[in-house]
Parts: structure tokens; sequence; C-alpha cells
């Protein structure tokens, strides 16, 4: 299918000393799987007529680079007549996606650029393999690689699952510990369990972003990166944690205690563990069998979470983190509602051995009474505060 121009706006963007003028094309191609996807491009009129893979508006732009000789971010990707190139398409248009759904589903969100660089056999036949995908916070940007997938090259960044994933790296890292005065963030340390949050809230939101036009939660992909991981396996499975192409645990009896010269202690294997208790919170059901979530809610609440997570929280402070939150984001809800979120976040936690004891949600205002000698009052506060 060719593309049709359907709408344009007139931009204008410093280059140097130069201004070019940019015209924002709607354009309407064929992707890698053959779908039909929508996306935003730029068409600077002068000094040469061209047009490229960006949108100025979302602040997507996606360049070609061939790592490691090129530096970042890499070239222009632009339109090669009759049509933009599928595996291009889907990185462009996958990207966008992201940048739609954190936009307008995250109200308040703190974001930045979504800046992609894509090893592509579609550039000139560039053949370089380099598996995988990353976020590069020095310059604030994604690369993703191209591996060989039933027997051809493809780049990473065709699957929204990880480029979803990709991308909430860099949310985590504009949300987590948020100073409104300088408007930066530490986000969180990647190192055990903080850098096994990290990769897990990537993999939460990849889901949710990948599944958001199913409506059926029971009819959901859980997998992450089908086709990418070893022998053609998925990468990540948040349903079954050991069924993909690294196994993780899925309990904290199985939690790894690797050394932090050791994938930084473990972090892609033991995400599984909270990559289960998000699992099992996104399929609870209320007592007539209806999901207690959706799309939007659950990254509504998982966001929440994110922006009471401190750089070194574990995933004892993630629940503590979910549990606050939701008391937010359904506090006009019915009592009977409010009460069965509580106890499947409560569930979803304990099934994957992330438990609570029962004093550590106890307020200081609790202890201030006992100190106090009026125990009473001590007593009737804490049980209004765990009941």
């Amino acid at each position: 299918m060719g593309f049709s121009v359907t709408s344009c706006e007139n931009t204008e963007k410093a280059l140097g000393s130069k201004q070019e003028e940019l015209v924002r094309h709607l354009q309407n191609a064929v992707d890698y799987f053959g779908r039909s996807r929508e996306f935003y491009c730029e068409q600077q009129t002068n000094p040469h007529p061209r047009m490229h893979l960006e949108d100025t508006t979302l602040q997507v732009r996606t360049y070609y680079i061939n790592y490691p000789r090129e530096s970042f971010p890499g070239r222009d990707i632009e339109k090669q007549p009759p049509d933009w190139q599928p595996q291009s398409v889907s990185a462009h248009a996958n990207a966008s996606d992201v940048a739609k759904f954190f936009q307008t589903v995250l109200e308040g969100a703190s974001t930045g650029q979504y800046v992609s660089s894509i090893l592509c056999v579609e550039d000139n036949g560039n053949n370089s393999e380099c598996s995988g995908g990353y976020w590069l916070p020095k310059h604030q940007q994604a690369l993703f690689g191209q591996e060989i997938v039933n027997g051809q090259l493809c780049c990473c960044a065709v699957a929204q699952d990880i480029v979803a994933h990709e991308f909430t790296h860099a949310l985590t890292s504009w949300t987590v510990e948020f100073n409104p005065l300088t408007k930066k963030a530490t986000g969180l340390d990647y190192i055990n369990q903080s850098g096994a949050l990290d990769e897990s809230y990537a993999d939460i939101f990849a889901i949710l972003i990948a599944n958001q036009n199913e409506s059926d939660i029971g009819q959901w992909n859980w997998n992450i990166g089908s086709g990418f991981g070893h022998n053609g396996a998925a990468v990540r499975n948040l349903q079954h944690p050991g069924n993909c192409a690294e196994p993780q645990p899925e309990h904290m009896d199985n939690y790894l205690n690797a050394p932090e010269n050791n994938d930084h202690g473990g972090v892609h294997h033991n995400s599984g563990i909270h990559n289960k208790a998000a699992y099992n919170l996104l399929t609870s059901q209320d007592n007539q069998g209806n999901y207690l979530f959706d799309v939007t809610s659950a990254a509504q609440l998982f966001y929440l979470a994110l922006t009471r997570l401190s750089k070194r929280s574990d995933f004892i402070g993630s629940r503590r983190a979910i549990q606050q939150s939701a008391k937010t984001l359904f506090g006009q809800e019915s009592p009977e509602l409010k009460e069965q979120i509580r106890d499947a976040i409560a569930l979803s936690f304990d099934r994957v051995g992330v438990r609570v004891l029962l004093f550590d949600n106890v307020p200081m205002k609790f202890w201030t009474m006992l100190l106090n000698l009026d125990c009473l009052a001590g007593i009737l506060f804490l049980r209004r505060h765990l009941m």
C-alpha cells in the first residue's frame, strides 16, 4: 500500500545558523507484519525537499545507525520511493504509539523525547548483528539491534513490546524521585532489587501497551519479544516467568543473590518475581468474576506507584507504593470495591513471597501514642489502620 498525505502542518526548526521549514505529514504505510500503520513524519522544504521519520509534536524521531561505527543518534531515515520500508515503519510507529500512550493515559507524567537509533538491514543492506534493545541514559535515547529471526535479519524495534519496554526505562528515569524545582529525577538504581524493579516496570508497561486494543484481559498475550529470545523463544513471559528464553523465578524462595558483577545483581533474572506479582494483580477479579482493572486503570496505578518509589526501593517497597497508589486512584469507589482491590494487591504479592510483616505498615503515630502511655488510643488507632 502506498502512502497518502491526509494532513500537514507547518513548523520551523533551528538547525545551526539556518532555519529549515518543516511540514508535518500524516502517513499511512505497511509495517513489518503487513499491517497498515499511521504515523507522522516531517518534510523539509528547503534547501532540498526530503521527508524523514520525525514527529515534532510527539517528540519522536527514528534514525538509522551503523553501530558501533557511527556516533549517536545516526542518520535520518528518509522516504525512499515508492514507499517507506516496513521494518522502519514498525520502529517509528511503535515509538509513536508509546509516546501517545504515556502522554494521554498517564496524565501529568514527566516525559522527554522518544529518540531511537536502529540497526536495520533496510539501511543499505546493513547486516551487522547486535541483539536486544537498550535505553542509553547518557544519550537519552534508545538503541535497537537486529538479529536473525525466521532466517532473516530483523530489527527488534518491529516488536511493540520491546520498544515499549525500553522507553519505560526512560519513563522510570524521568519519574522516580522527581524534583519539581530542578525538573530532574534520579531514577531507580540499576542494581539488585531496585534494578529488578526497573526491569519489571518496563515489562509491565510493555504488556499494557502491546495489549491496549484488547479489552478482554483473558485474551492478552503475556509474552515479550516473541521470536527474539534464544532459539526463537520469547524474551519474557509475565504469566509463566520460567517459560521464556532465559527462565526466571516467580517466587522469593528462588531469588538469586547474585554479585553486582553478574547482571548488576541479577536484575534481569529476579525481575520475574515482581512480574508474576503484576500478572496476579492484572488478572484479579471481583466477586462477580469481572476483572478489577483495565489497561487505563492498571497503567495509572503502576505509574502512580513509580512516583512513590525511591532510587533504592525493593519489592516490598513496590508493594507498599502500589497499595498507597490504589488508595489514591480508587478513593472515590465503593467500600466493597476498595476492599477487593486492597485484598487483590495483598494476595498478588503474598503469592510470590513478597510479604509485609504485621507491624511494617504501622505509622509512627501509633508508636508515639504508646510511648505517651496512651495505650488504649494506640490500640484503637491500630485497629482502624489495619482492618
